[in-house]
C-alpha cells in the first residue's frame, strides 16, 4: 500500500511537471554592432546589439525555440553550451559537425528540450572564432514544483558573470593571420567581466560595472568563462565564496577564496556579504599553464554594499575598492587543488563494468614546412603549429556536415570510422618526447560507439611544444570525472585511487598539465558528437574528434516530428533538420532532389548544386541591395553628412597608405588624380571595403581595359592558398545570378562575393572554390560565365492587376525549401491532403503556353485560331449589374451570377492584343474550391474585352478586414487553410502567383476563400506597347521582389510564402501593414532594412510562428504550402 501510495505522488509530481513546462521562444539577429572598448571602436558581431548577447531563463523542463538570422557577413551556428540534446543532434550546432553554417542572409531555428538540468550553461557561435563577442549565459531554474535550490542558504538574488576577451582588432582577422602564418595568434588586449574590462585599463573606469549587495545577504554568483583562449582565476576581495555547482550539476558545498575555471566552464558560488561595508573588487586574471605568451592584465567589476561611506573609500586603490588577492599567473597547484574539491552532493551510479575503455592523448605538435620561415611557416623553427588526439589533427569537412552524412549513410569523403582507441605509439607522455613525434596526422576520423556501451577515457596530457592545461568539452553528455593525476597514466596502480562513489559531473574538464584526467559516461545519446579542447587557438590546430553513437534509427523517428517531443502548446510544430551540401550551405532540406532530366549525376554534384542555388539567392539580394547605393548615398548626404564626409575620409586614407609608399617624396600626381577618379566612379559601399593599394591598381587596370572593349567584360583570376580570387570588370551591368548558374554548372563554389555598381559601370571581385578534378579549363568557364551575364535590355512584359506572374517549372516549389523535410511532414498529414486534390488529374500543358488573339479597333477578332471559340463568351448571354469597381462589375451569365473585370486600354476604338494562358485555364476551370472559377472573355461592344469569373459574394479579403477590423481565430485559421489549399494546389502544378495579398483573396457568402484571378489573360495595345501595372502592394511583396531582379523567377513560390504571412499578420491584427509609412518608405524598409510588422503578444502561437517562419529574409528557408497546410490542419485538429 505504501509503494502504491508513493507511486501515485510520482505520478503526480510527474505531471504537474508537464503541466507547468514552457515553451520558451526568441529571436536571434546575428549581425554588426559598433562596440567601443580600450578607446577603440570595433564593428563586432553581436546577437541583438548586445555585448555580452541575451541571457536565457528557462526551468527544468522546458522548452527552447530559438530562430537565428543571419545579418552578419560570415557564416555561423549557435551551440547550447551543456545541454544534452537527448536524441536531438540536429540542434547542437557545431559547424560541419551537425550542421552546416547559416550563411549571410539565412536562418535556422534551433529547438530544444532541458531534461534533468539545472543550472548555469551557456550559449554562443561555434564557427570559427565568432564566439569572441557572440555568446550569453543559459540560466536553468529548479521547476515549479520543486522551485527551490537545494543550497545550505538561500540566495537573496542572483549575479551572472561572463568571463571573456577582447581584441583592438577584428578577432576573425586575428585567427587568419594565424592561420595564414601558422604562428600562434596574438594574445587578447583586455579581459572583461560582462564585456566590461574594468578600472585596470584605459577608457574604461567609466564603464566599470557596479553590483550591489546589503551588509549580511547572501548571493549567487553564477560566474561562466566564455573566453575563448584563457583560463582564468576568479576571487571577490576579503570575501570567502562556497562552492555549490559547476556545469549546471550540484556539487557538495565547500569553501575557497578563488575558483578556477577553463573556457567552457561555469561555476555556481554563494558569497555573503558579511564584511565591512565597502566596495570590493570582483576580479579575474589567467592562469596560464602553458610555457606560451598570455594576458597577463585583470580584469575587474565592483560588489558595492549599499551603506558604504565615502570615507570607506578613501586611500583604497583608483577607484575606491579594496583590490582582490589571486593566484600567481602559473600557480597550477591552486587549480588542481580547488578541481580536487569538486565532489557530488551524494553517492551517485557511476559505470562500473566498461566496454569501451580509451586512452587519448592530448597536446600540441608541429608540422613542418617544405621551406621552413616563409610567411606561411612562423611557427617554432619555422613550422606551424598543430594540435591532436591520439597524433590525429582533426580536419573539419568542408562540404557537407558529418551529422548528414551518418544520418544519410554517405560518409565517403566526408569522414571515416578508424579514429584510434589508443595512441598509434606508446611513448613517455609527459617526458622528453622524440621530435619525431611531434608532428601528427591530419584527417577526420571518428569512433564508433554502441548504444548504451560504459565508457571510460584517458585524458592524457603530452609535453610535445608544451605541457598544457586542456580543458576538454564533450558534447551531448555529461560525465562523472573519477580521477586525476600527474605525469603519465598508469592502468595497474593509478585506478585504485579513482573516486566511484560521489565523484562530480561535468561537461566540460581540464586535462591536467603534464597529467591525466579519467572520465566515465554511458552513451545512451545516439548521434554525432563532438568532442574538443575549448581553448580556440587549439580546436582549429586540430585537438578534436568525433564520437558516433550508434542507433541512428531510434534517434531519427524520435527527430522526425515535433509533436513526439512533448512539447506542450507547440506539439503540433514539425522538427526541422538542417542539412546542407556544400561549403557555405545552410538549411537546405533533408530530402535529395530528383534530377528532372534523368541524367545520372553523382550525389556529390547535386549536393553541390543545391549549394550553389543557395548562394546565388543570397548573393543576388546582396547585389539588389549595393544597386540601391547611389540612391542611398544622396538620402544619406542629405540627412548626416555620411557621404561626404566618408569619401573624405576613404581618401585621407588612401593618400596615407600612398605616402608611405612614396616615403620622403613627392606623390605622383598623375597617381593621386587616377586614384580619386577610381574612387568617385565606384559606390561608396566600394571605399569602406579595406581593399589594399595593390587591390585597388589591378581594378583601375581592368576598368580601363573593360572601356575599350564594348560591353565585354575583362578578368583576373589569382589563387590564394586552396582558393581562387576573380576579380572583373564590365562598363554594362551583369546578373549575377546568370554567372553563379553558369558556375553551378562548372562545380564552381562562390565563397565570398563583392559587387559594386554605379553609373553602368560594374566591379565585381568574388572568392571562388573548384570541386577537385573541375580546374581543367576553369578560367574559360569563368569567361564563359561572365559573357553570358551581359544584362540585355528588359523586354516589355505585361503585368496586369490580377495577380500576374511568370510560371514556374514543372513541380518547382517541391524541395526547394531549405530547412523543411516535406516527406516527413506529409507523413503527418498524408490523408487529409490526399483526400483534398484526389478527384483532381491535371495534364499541364508546357510552361507559358498560350494562344494570342488580335482584335481591331472595332472590336472584330482578326487573329485567334480555334482555341479561342471555347473561351470566347456571347456577349449577347452577358448581363451587366451593379457596378463594384472602376472596371469591376456583378453580372449575370446564362442564369449565373457572374463577376466582370473589364481591361483597362481595351475598349472601343483600340486594336490590341491578348493572349490566354493554358496553364491557368486548366487550373481555374478544373473546380478547385479554392481557385476562382473562370468562365471565359467577352469582346462587348459597350465595354471592350472583360474577363468572366465565378461571383464571390463575400468580396475581398479586404474589404471584410475593412467591415470587421480584426477577424475571430476561427475564422482566421479557416481562411488561412483555404489559401493553403489553394497555393499548394498551384504548387504542385508548377504555377505561380506573385501577387498574394488580401485584395487578391476572396470570399463566397459564407467566408469560404478562393485565391483570384491569376492572370490568365494579359493584354497589349499594341504589339510593341505593353499595358503596365506598377503594383502598390509593397505591404506584402517579398524582399527579393521589391528588389526587382527580372532573372530571380524561381523565387516566386518563397516570395508568395512571405507575402502568405503578410496575409496572416493583417488578418490577426485587423490592420494595414506600415501604415506610417509611404510605398517607397516600405519598399527600402523590408528590402534594405529588414523591415517586418510587429507580431502582437496574444498572436495564436502557430500563427506567430508561421508568420517568422515566411518572413525569413533568406527565401531557401521559409515553409512550402505542403508544410504550411499541414501545420494549420493540425493545429486545428487540437
Amino acid at each position: 500500500m505504501e509503494q502504491l501510495r508513493l507511486f501515485f505522488v510520482l505520478l503526480v509530481l510527474f505531471v504537474a511537471s508537464l503541466v507547468n513546462a514552457e515553451v520558451h521562444f526568441h529571436e536571434f539577429v546575428i549581425q554588426k554592432t559598433p562596440v567601443k572598448r580600450l578607446c577603440n571602436v570595433q564593428n563586432s558581431i553581436t546577437v541583438n546589439g548586445q555585448f555580452p548577447g541575451p541571457t536565457l531563463e528557462v526551468r527544468n523542463g522546458d522548452s527552447l525555440v530559438i530562430t537565428a538570422i543571419n545579418k552578419a557577413q560570415y557564416n555561423i551556428t549557435l551551440h547550447w553550451h551543456g545541454i544534452r540534446q537527448v536524441r536531438n543532434p540536429w540542434a547542437d550546432g557545431p559547424e560541419y559537425i551537425t550542421q552546416c553554417p547559416i550563411q549571410p542572409g539565412g536562418s535556422y531555428t534551433y529547438r530544444f528540450n532541458i531534461e534533468d538540468q539545472e543550472g548555469t550553461l551557456w550559449w554562443h557561435a561555434h564557427s570559427r572564432w565568432l564566439r569572441a563577442t557572440v555568446y550569453g549565459a543559459l540560466i536553468i531554474r529548479p521547476p515549479l514544483a520543486s522551485p527551490h535550490y537545494p543550497f545550505p542558504v538561500l540566495p537573496k538574488r542572483e549575479i551572472t558573470l561572463l568571463l571573456g576577451e577582447w581584441w583592438n582588432r577584428n578577432p576573425m582577422d586575428v585567427l587568419n593571420q594565424a592561420q595564414f602564418t601558422g604562428a600562434a595568434p596574438n594574445v587578447s588586449d583586455a579581459l572583461t567581466i560582462n564585456g566590461q574590462p574594468g578600472d585596470f585599463y584605459r577608457c574604461s573606469s567609466q564603464e566599470t560595472l557596479r553590483y550591489l549587495v546589503g551588509s549580511g545577504e547572501t548571493i549567487l554568483l553564477r560566474v561562466i568563462n566564455s573566453a575563448l583562449n584563457a583560463e582564468m582565476f576568479f576571487g571577490v576581495a576579503n570575501h570567502k565564496l562556497t562552492v555549490v555547482a559547476a556545469d549546471a550539476s550540484y556539487m557538495k558545498p565547500f569553501s575557497t577564496n578563488v575558483i578556477m575555471l577553463g573556457p567552457g566552464q561555469t561555476t555556481d558560488v554563494l558569497l555573503t556579504a558579511d564584511q565591512p561595508p565597502a566596495h570590493y573588487y570582483m576580479a579575474a586574471h589567467t592562469y596560464n599553464s602553458a610555457n606560451a605568451p598570455f594576458d597577463n592584465t585583470t580584469t575587474t567589476a565592483i560588489l558595492q554594499y549599499k551603506d558604504a561611506t565615502c570615507v570607506t573609500l578613501q586611500g583604497k586603490s583608483q577607484a575606491g575598492a579594496i583590490p582582490a588577492q589571486l593566484p600567481g599567473f602559473n600557480d597550477t597547484a591552486t587549480a588542481a587543488a580547488f578541481t580536487a574539491q569538486m565532489k557530488s552532493p551524494s553517492k551517485v551510479e557511476v559505470p562500473l563494468e566498461i566496454d569501451e575503455d580509451l586512452f587519448f592523448t592530448v597536446g600540441l605538435g608541429l608540422f613542418n614546412c617544405p621551406t621552413p620561415n616563409t610567411q606561411r611557416c612562423q611557427g617554432p623553427n619555422g613550422t606551424r603549429f598543430t594540435a591532436s588526439i591520439n597524433n590525429v589533427s582533426f580536419a573539419f569537412p568542408k562540404r557537407n556536415s558529418i551529422m548528414q552524412a551518418y544520418y544519410q549513410g554517405t560518409p565517403a569523403g566526408v569522414f571515416t570510422t578508424d579514429f584510434p582507441p589508443v595512441p598509434p605509439l606508446a611513448f613517455d607522455y609527459t617526458g622528453n618526447v622524440s621530435r619525431s613525434l611531434w608532428q601528427p596526422t591530419r584527417g577526420t576520423k571518428a569512433y564508433k560507439l554502441k548504444f548504451k556501451s560504459n565508457v571510460q577515457i584517458i585524458l592524457q596530457d603530452t609535453s610535445i611544444v608544451t605541457i598544457e592545461n586542456h580543458p576538454m568539452h564533450l558534447h551531448g553528455y555529461e560525465f562523472y570525472v573519477v580521477g586525476t593525476g600527474i605525469g603519465n597514466f598508469n592502468a595497474s596502480t593509478d585506478t585504485s585511487s579513482f573516486n566511484l562513489i560521489d565523484p562530480p559531473r561535468r561537461n566540460t574538464i581540464g586535462t591536467p598539465p603534464g597529467g591525466w584526467v579519467a572520465i566515465r559516461f554511458i552513451a545512451d545519446n545516439p548521434g554525432v558528437w563532438l568532442m574538443h579542447c575549448h581553448i580556440d587557438s587549439h580546436i582549429f590546430w586540430g585537438l578534436a574528434m568525433v564520437f558516433l553513437v550508434e542507433n541512428v534509427a531510434t534517434m531519427a523517428s524520435t527527430l522526425e516530428c515535433w509533436s513526439t517531443r512533448g512539447t506542450g502548446d507547440d506539439d503540433y510544430i514539425d522538427d526541422e533538420v538542417l542539412m546542407c551540401s556544400e561549403d557555405r550551405s545552410e538549411s537546405l532540406t533533408a530530402s535529395s532532389r530528383i534530377d528532372q532530366t534523368g541524367m545520372n549525376h553523382s550525389g556529390m554534384q547535386k549536393r553541390f548544386q543545391r549549394l550553389s542555388r543557395n548562394v546565388s539567392d543570397a548573393i543576388s539580394s546582396l547585389k539588389n541591395s549595393l544597386t540601391l547605393d547611389s540612391s542611398r548615398e544622396n538620402n544619406q548626404n542629405a540627412t548626416t553628412g555620411v557621404g561626404g564626409g566618408g569619401r573624405k575620409l576613404v581618401w585621407a586614407s588612401v593618400v596615407r597608405n600612398l605616402a608611405k609608399m612614396y616615403p620622403g617624396s613627392q606623390l605622383p600626381e598623375k597617381l593621386v588624380s587616377n586614384l580619386r577618379k577610381h574612387y568617385d566612379s565606384l559606390p561608396l559601399s566600394y571605399s569602406q571595403a579595406d581593399f589594399d593599394m595593390k587591390d585597388v591598381c589591378v581594378h583601375i587596370k581592368l576598368i580601363e581595359q573593360a572601356s575599350g572593349d564594348d560591353n565585354n567584360p575583362v578578368f583576373v583570376i589569382e589563387e590564394v592558398c586552396d582558393e581562387f580570387k576573380l576579380t572583373f570588370a564590365c562598363t554594362c551591368s551583369l546578373s549575377w545570378s546568370t554567372i553563379s548558374g553558369c558556375l553551378d554548372s562548372s562545380l564552381i563554389c562562390c565563397k565570398k562575393v563583392q559587387i559594386f555598381e554605379k553609373k553602368g559601370l560594374t566591379l565585381g571581385v568574388v572568392v571562388l572554390m573548384v570541386e577537385s578534378g573541375q580546374e581543367k579549363n576553369f578560367k574559360t568557364k569563368v569567361e564563359n560565365a561572365l559573357k553570358s551575364a551581359v544584362r540585355k535590355p528588359k523586354s516589355t512584359s505585361v503585368k496586369l492587376p490580377f495577380g500576374l506572374c511568370g510560371c514556374q517549372e514543372h513541380n518547382a516549389g517541391v524541395g526547394e525549401f531549405g530547412d523543411l523535410n516535406v516527406e516527413s511532414i506529409d507523413q503527418c498529414c498524408r490523408q487529409e491532403l490526399e483526400n483534398l486534390n484526389g478527384g483532381i488529374q491535371l495534364q499541364m500543358p508546357p510552361p507559358s503556353s498560350s494562344f494570342s488573339v488580335s482584335v481591331d479597333e472595332w472590336q472584330t477578332i482578326q487573329l485567334g485560331g480555334d482555341d479561342i471559340g471555347k473561351w470566347l463568351l456571347n456577349s449577347d448571354s452577358l448581363e451587366f449589374g451593379d457596378q463594384v469597381g472602376s472596371y469591376s462589375f456583378k453580372g449575370v451569365y446564362r442564369g449565373k451570377r457572374v463577376a466582370i473585370e473589364k481591361l483597362k486600354g481595351c475598349d472601343k476604338g483600340n486594336s490590341y492584343e491578348f493572349e490566354i494562358r493554358k496553364e491557368f485555364l486548366e487550373l481555374m476551370t478544373c473546380g478547385h474550391k479554392s481557385i476562382l472559377q473562370f468562365y471565359g472573355v467577352c469582346i462587348d461592344e459597350n465595354h471592350g474585352l472583360c474577363i468572366v469569373t465565378k461571383l464571390m459574394q463575400g468580396g475581398s479579403l479586404h474589404e471584410l478586414l475593412l467591415k470587421k477590423k480584426k477577424l475571430q481565430t476561427k475564422e482566421i485559421f479557416r481562411i488561412a487553410v483555404d489559401i493553403a489549399e489553394g497555393m499548394k494546389f498551384m504548387n504542385d502544378h508548377g504555377v505561380a502567383f506573385r501577387d498574394l495579398n488580401t485584395h487578391r483573396i476572396l470570399l463566397d457568402k459564407q467566408g469560404n476563400a478562393c485565391l483570384g484571378d491569376m492572370g490568365i489573360v494579359t493584354a497589349c495595345k499594341s504589339v510593341s506597347e505593353a499595358v503596365e501595372y506598377e503594383t502598390d502592394g509593397y505591404r506584402w511583396l517579398a524582399p527579393e521582389m521589391i528588389a526587382g531582379d527580372p532573372e530571380k523567377t524561381r523565387e516566386t513560390w518563397m516570395s508568395n510564402a512571405y507575402s502568405f504571412g503578410m496575409v496572416l499578420w493583417e488578418m490577426v491584427t485587423g490592420e494595414e501593414a506600415y501604415g506610417s509609412c509611404s510605398p517607397v518608405q516600405a519598399a527600402v524598409g523590408i528590402a534594405a532594412c529588414g523591415l517586418r510588422p510587429e507580431i502582437p503578444k496574444d498572436c495564436p502561437q502557430v500563427l506567430r510562428y508561421l508568420m517568422t517562419k515566411c518572413w525569413n529574409s533568406c527565401p531557401s528557408t521559409r515553409p512550402n504550402f505542403s508544410h504550411i497546410h499541414c501545420i494549420l490542419l493540425r493545429a486545428i485538429s487540437r
